[in-house]
């Protein structure tokens, strides 16, 4: 930022406004958000702000998983002594836009089916025996 106060209050109000309308998307989505992992902006030196949505659905095993809850998962894996693996199978997109309004409609026109599936590497899944 520069020493000259007004420019500070410029970018100061830019920031203050673009955080208002990230409560609005918030807002607007309502139970559309279940979907939505992080929510944010990104401002550029001529003062203007593009809103952006990191998006995650998790796989059907996952939610299930996690609906049954963590401790009954780990009081099975500590009778079987062994962890129990689980499909963690998830799909992700990131989302740009130029106004709050054109990410929210962004937001809701994802097409999950056209996304690909990535799955997450579980610790100590792969291990490199090469020397």
């Amino acid at each position: 930022m520069a020493d000259d106060n007004a420019t500070k209050e410029k970018y100061t109000d830019i920031i203050d406004g673009a955080a208002v309308k990230i409560d609005d998307i918030k807002e607007e989505l309502g139970n559309d958000t279940q979907n939505v992992g992080n929510i944010g902006f990104s401002l550029k030196e001529s003062g203007e702000v593009s809103f952006f949505a990191e998006l995650e659905k998790m796989g059907k095993k996952q939610k299930e998983s996690i609906e049954k809850g963590r401790e009954e998962k780990a009081e099975a894996a500590k009778e079987k002594g062994h962890k129990k693996q689980t499909d963690e199978a998830t799909k992700k997109t990131f989302v740009k836009a130029d106004s709050a309004s054109s990410l929210i409609e962004k937001i809701r026109q994802i097409d999950w089916d056209n996304i690909r599936e990535s799955k997450a590497e579980t610790q100590g899944s792969r291990f490199d025996y090469s020397i």
